[in-house]
């Protein structure tokens, strides 16, 4: 067997926790050598914070969530026969995540069915083993480059792409500014981890060469960076000096992640560090000096994004960190909290010096000019400070009320400074604690919002659709979007009563519009909690005046797919329930797993919600794809119609009607709107 072997201290690690991983490679095998030994080296050769799992059977491997999916190894057992119809289905039940089949030759499919069915790499494993390493090198760089080409297209809406091996192609103007080329045609063809490793390697050079600069001040801080190490692995660095002018610059594998922030790792491990020094330091310093912590977040990121694109903002930002480090004195240190979001940990004389220090940065940031004679912008922010507690343990709270002050004062405006009063959450723990006080007292007070989306049909069909989105209306009556809050939700068991009372505010105003002579219909969604308790939401319908009040027809209840999979029976018995009680049913985000067929065939539904990838390939006209043909032939089959989110343009408009599709909604189509729910004014 030629695979490398791994150190007994790196089998240690390779059976780490995968819910601390920021991704997931899943070895479908016996718990023989060869699946032992190949999920050890690929846990040496992938990025660290990646972790690595053996699965017995392919289908179990395939629906991992969470962490995420990366890379599929398939080992091919005794008795396993691979024609290319099998390989196709397991390359489709794998969806975007890349699939390498390893064991001897005799078991091996053949390479025209490998090559025919997408399999990214074909592996013998008793080829010579650096041969072997090179070909999971490139599996895993592909892996990597998928979740980074998928990153990177959450930036924006118009930014797209498409990976043929590691190359890009078919990247539109959107993707190109996203990433600092000059047009599409620049960027298509170029490999994408090259393309990222040139231009940030000469950013990290740059950096690092300014903290150099002996004309620069002292200070300290350390800085999330992303170069090459002669392939297209990410790589952090973190730069740090001192008061002896030493440098210290380390470089280590990581994953990129769509939130840069500073430390160690990628998001979870940034904050860790963070965590880690509140948790070695308190109020007092070794030398008399008090603690406290400055919360800086650059105003207005998001705009900076859409003027510039995210490689000229993040460049911009990056400007920022280094003038913050510029700032602080020896015994300072700056952490970069999340894209334009710092947090300083300070030492001063008095409680005073730490607030004075604040509003200077507020005044000397707006007065700044940022970037170069090409790209130059003023921005301001907004700064919160706290004093630490008497005692380490009181930190991590302190650091949540410091952010959360931060986040209001942006909210309302930004350009300022505002001081912590007090520590209002000594007695709670921070984060989901505070949100569960938070949401239990928006239930009771009204401090909920819908917004509405347009759903528009292809076909010239005049009846009205409506997505309904939920937000929380903070104490500044700044709308906060659902992915701040439903986690914490979810956590503390609240979402059946959120899902009942956006139900419930449904209804109204459904009857608000009947009133005016507007008929409407609106998408409800429903968490997977209330799936859990299915009969009580069902009888709590039944049951409810504000329900009883309004035509069934005119609530279209949503279930995601993954949902729906996880909880078939409890899916099945609330759609037949909703169709008893002639309320309408259907299934969102559709396409984001493999196993949809038979879902499809045993549910009542009138409408199916394809997940944006999925109506991605549509819109490409992917007729070579088995999955989409079988959705789309079902539709039109059963006479469902099919709706497309998160529309771009109206070219994919176009080709989406070509391809099947009945009804599309996305921000190009209509932004949501929550004004017209709060004044009960009609909907046009």
């Amino acid at each position: 067997m030629a695979i490398a072997d791994a150190t007994n201290a790196h089998r240690s690690n390779a059976s780490n926790d995968s819910a601390n991983a920021n991704a997931l490679i899943a070895v479908i095998g016996d718990d023989d050598a060869t699946s032992r030994r190949l999920a050890a080296r690929l846990q040496t050769l992938s990025p660290r914070d990646w972790a690595t799992q053996r699965f017995d059977d392919f289908d179990t491997a395939a629906s991992q969530a969470h962490p995420p999916l990366a890379l599929l190894a398939l080992v091919c057992r005794d008795g396993d026969r691979f024609d290319t119809a099998t390989l196709i289905r397991r390359v489709e039940g794998a969806g975007s995540v890349p699939l390498l089949v390893a064991g001897t030759e005799v078991r091996l499919p053949p390479r025209g069915a490998c090559v025919r069915a997408g399999v990214c790499q074909r592996i013998d494993i008793d080829e010579d083993a650096e041969l072997i390493d090179a070909r999971l090198s490139r599996a895993l760089d592909l892996a990597i480059d998928r979740r980074r080409l998928a990153e990177l297209e959450q930036q924006s809406e118009g930014a797209r792409a498409r990976l043929d091996g590691g190359t890009l192609v078919g990247a539109t103007p959107h993707f190109a500014d996203l990433i600092g080329a000059e047009s599409a045609a620049a960027i298509n063809g170029q490999a994408l981890g090259s393309w990222l490793s040139k231009t940030d390697a000469a950013r990290l050079s740059a950096a690092q060469a300014r903290l150099n600069d002996p004309d620069r001040p002292a200070g300290r801080g350390v800085i999330l960076r992303r170069a090459s190490a002669g392939a297209t692995h990410p790589l952090s660095a973190h730069l740090y000096t001192g008061t002896d002018r030493s440098q210290w610059l380390s470089l280590a594998p990581i994953e990129t992640t769509s939130m840069p922030v500073l430390g160690a790792t990628p998001i979870a491990d940034a904050r860790m560090a963070l965590h880690r020094h509140l948790a070695s330091i308190s109020r007092w310093s070794d030398s008399g000096r008090l603690r406290g912590l400055v919360f800086v977040a650059v105003d207005g990121v998001p705009a900076l994004q859409q003027q510039f694109g995210l490689a000229s903002t993040d460049e911009l930002l990056e400007e920022v960190s280094l003038f913050l480090i510029d700032n602080l004195a020896d015994a300072d240190r700056c952490f970069r909290f999340a894209v334009g979001e710092y947090v300083l940990s300070i030492e001063r004389g008095a409680p005073a010096d730490v607030s004075a220090m604040a509003e200077t940065l507020v005044r000397t940031i707006g007065d700044t000019e940022f970037g170069g004679h090409h790209r130059s912008v003023h921005v301001t922010a907004s700064v919160s400070a706290i004093m630490l507690g008497a005692e380490s343990t009181a930190n991590d709270r302190r650091l949540q009320q410091l952010v959360d002050t931060g986040y209001r004062l942006r909210e309302t405006g930004g350009d300022a400074f505002r001081e912590c009063e007090g520590d209002p959450m000594a007695d709670a723990q921070a984060g989901s604690d505070a949100w569960q006080s938070r949401l239990e007292q928006a239930l009771v007070s009204d401090r909920f919002r819908l917004a509405f989306q347009t759903v528009t049909s292809l076909a010239g069909d005049q009846r009205r659709y409506y997505d309904v989105l939920l937000r929380y209306v903070d104490d500044h009556d700044g709308m906060i979007m659902p992915a701040n809050f439903l986690p914490a939700a979810e956590q503390a068991g609240l979402m059946p009563e959120i899902d009942r009372w956006v139900t419930r505010r449904a209804a109204r105003v459904i009857a608000e519009q009947a009133a005016r002579d507007v008929e409407l219909a609106l998408f409800v969604k429903l968490s997977s909690a209330t799936l859990d308790s299915a009969q009580t939401f069902i009888q709590w319908l039944a049951e409810d005046e504000a329900m009883a009040a309004i035509d069934h027809q005119q609530i279209i209840f949503c279930v995601r797919e993954a949902d729906a999979r996880s909880h078939v029976a409890a899916t099945r018995r609330l759609a037949a329930e909703l169709d008893r009680q002639t309320y309408r049913f259907a299934l969102t985000h559709f396409g984001e797993s493999s196993s949809h067929a038979a879902m499809l065939e045993n549910l009542t539904l009138s409408f199916i919600k394809l997940a944006p990838a999925f109506a991605r390939q549509l819109a490409e006209q992917n007729s070579e794809n088995g999955r989409l043909q079988r959705v789309v032939d079902f539709a039109r089959e059963h006479g469902v119609p099919l709706i497309a989110e998160h529309i771009e343009d109206a070219a994919s408009m176009a080709r989406l009607w070509q391809a099947g599709v009945n009804y599309v909604q996305g921000h190009f189509i209509q932004e949501p709107d929550p004004a017209a729910l709060q004044h009960g004014e009609t909907i046009g």
